[in-house]
């Protein structure tokens, strides 16, 4: 079992179980024949795997990070100018804390617009210029670059969004290192970009063998909002040298109008939109994942501002999920599936503001794998905060060949021990998957930022028949965590995990919370060591605020309000 536990020295703990393994040298379909290509074995030995960030040091190998977002920061009086704090994997077996500042290390630790790091050269500073009203990250994802190498080089860059920068036009900015590339919005035939918000929503995938490629939801753009797809990432990411030193900016892509010093930015390869009309916030979410495993990433776009049609009104704000299978060639001409509530495939009933898609999470949660090719099925999750008078609910959509299963199981607070669903509570505001207790099984955690009054967070096991939710576990702030649990602290609001010490005799998972409402929206963020019989603070009995930093902790910074997610791939690589 595994059990949630403030500090070492706590006796209290709830139960997290740890699955047996299961025997997979034979496994076969119903018929024992393992030749048809759609046979499909749930035996959680599948090669997909959730990985997490890692960024290289100088003349080191490459570590995993944290990533913690304050996109309400006001830096040297800048209101909302946003900033993100970088902390690394220290390579110990263990103790407190885990991480290290990541200077003097060729990592800038805190990432402020037009800002220097001691970690950089003197003159060099980040695209672009340090305003108000930008909200740098306000989103995160990151690419891989030496991709599919398994070897101690292998890094990622970070992206990180600006989704108001511009008069709402917004940005999406690249970081290696010290070097920084600017991402502007201006999707082939848009030509008014004003209030477009692009970058509210980032994400990476393979949608092709061997490279990546960048999506970006911009769900004010055009009214109901746009989300587009560029490929070959890696052919003009840092194709040179990037950053601003002494003023001369470079590596600023504006799709449609090229930079004269940038010949390799490409124009997108899709321009993606919904079918429901304006407002309806297309993009305003994003996941990527290998649903039908067959090596190639899918795409799942959120619009929880979707006004669906009835047969006698409108369901104002009742929200959408469009799912993108890969044609292998783009997405371009694809006709996606649409999930929406009150359908039979989905089931429920569309309610109005209830914004079904606010927040999506993917994850192998039964272990299935296509045999033909011993890569993943992953799975969909799809939450809407907002359901039930903000009681909030989940709903699970198992991946296969043949696509998505639909009629999935649907989860609120009264399906966990312990708990309780309320209007407020908003389950499913935040989530993510991974095996944070290495069982070959991807498991489930869940924020509900409302949950009496501070916050809660669940987890559920994954197993070889999906989530197992008779085990779930819930804990707060207060409950042998670090912190109390204060009306407002929205524990929960953000979430991720990374790998820590590796290459030491003792690695493991770290489970990283937002509380960006902490100490009157100051913000912290707790961490917790999975994986070892116990899950442990790795702060003690306090967490990791502004201050520790750099910076002043102020209120209204909400420090912790976005973390860099983990993400999904077909290949079992940086493990």
């Amino acid at each position: 079992m595994l059990a949630v536990c403030g500090s070492l020295a706590t006796v209290s703990c709830q139960a997290f179980p740890l699955p047996p393994d299961l025997d997979t040298a034979n496994a076969t379909d119903s018929t024992g024949d393992d030749s048809d290509d759609d046979a499909v074995a749930n035996d959680g030995r599948g090669r997909g795997a959730m990985i997490s960030a890692r960024v290289r040091e100088s003349g080191a190998r490459a570590r995993h990070a944290l990533v913690i977002g304050a996109p309400d920061e006001a830096w040297e009086g800048a209101s909302s100018s946003g900033q993100l704090s970088i902390l690394v994997d220290n390579g110990a077996a263990g103790g407190a804390p885990a991480f290290t500042l990541a200077r003097p290390v060729n990592v800038p630790h805190t990432i402020v617009e037009d800002g220097h790091s001691t970690a950089c050269e003197q003159e060099q500073a980040f695209a672009l210029d340090l305003f108000s009203d930008r909200k740098l990250g306000g989103a995160f994802s990151f690419a891989t670059y030496s991709f599919g190498r398994d070897d101690e080089l292998t890094a990622s860059d970070i992206l990180a969004s600006a989704p108001v920068a511009g008069a709402n036009s917004g940005r999406v900015l690249t970081y290696r290192g010290c070097l920084s590339c600017a991402i502007l919005p201006k999707a082939d035939g848009i030509n008014s970009l004003m209030g477009g918000e692009f970058g509210t929503s980032v994400a990476v995938g393979e949608f092709a063998p061997g490279e990546e490629q960048l999506a970006v939801g911009a769900p004010r753009l055009g009214g109901g909002g746009k989300v587009g797809v560029v490929a070959d990432f890696a052919r003009w990411n840092f194709y040179s040298a990037g950053g601003m030193v002494s003023g001369d900016r470079q590596c600023q892509c504006d799709w449609g109008n090229y930079w004269p010093y940038n010949e390799n930015c490409s124009p997108w390869d899709a321009t993606l939109q919904g079918s429901f009309g304006d407002d309806e916030q297309f993009g305003a979410a994003l996941a990527v994942a290998d649903l039908t495993c067959d090596g190639y990433d899918d795409l799942i776009v959120g619009a929880p501002g979707a006004t669906l049609p009835t047969m006698n009104d409108a369901v104002i704000e009742a929200g959408a999920v469009y799912v993108y299978i890969n044609s292998h060639d783009g997405f371009s001409g694809v006709a996606p599936s649409v999930l929406r509530q009150g359908t039979p495939e989905v089931g429920g009933e569309a309610s109005a503001g209830e914004r079904f898609g606010t927040a999506l999470a993917v994850g192998n949660f039964n272990g299935a794998r296509r045999l033909s090719n011993d890569l993943s099925c992953f799975d969909l999750v799809v939450g809407t905060p907002n359901e039930a008078g903000g009681a909030g609910q989940i709903q699970v959509f198992e991946g296969g060949p043949g696509g998505l299963l639909y009629g999935g199981p649907v989860l609120d607070l009264d399906d966990v021990f312990g708990a309780a669903a309320d209007p407020g509570d908003q389950f499913g505001w935040a989530m993510i998957a991974g095996d944070l207790n290495k069982d070959d099984f991807d498991d489930l955690v869940i924020g509900a930022p409302g949950d009496d009054f501070g916050g809660s967070v669940v987890i559920i096991p994954g197993s070889d028949l999906g989530l197992d939710v008779a085990n779930a576990t819930r804990f707060r702030q207060g409950d042998g965590v670090a912190g109390d649990n204060v009306a407002g602290d929205q524990f929960g609001y953000a979430l991720t995990w990374t790998n820590l010490g590796l290459g030491s005799d003792n690695a493991f998972r770290a489970l990283a919370i937002g509380a960006p409402g902490e100490d009157g929206d100051i913000g912290a963020i707790n961490v917790y060591r999975v994986g070892t019989g116990v899950m442990v603070s790795l702060t003690g009995d306090t967490y990791i605020t502004q201050g520790l930093i750099e910076g002043d902790e102020m209120t209204g910074d909400r420090f912790g309000s976005s973390l860099l997610p983990p993400r999904a791939v077909t290949e079992e690589i940086f493990q």
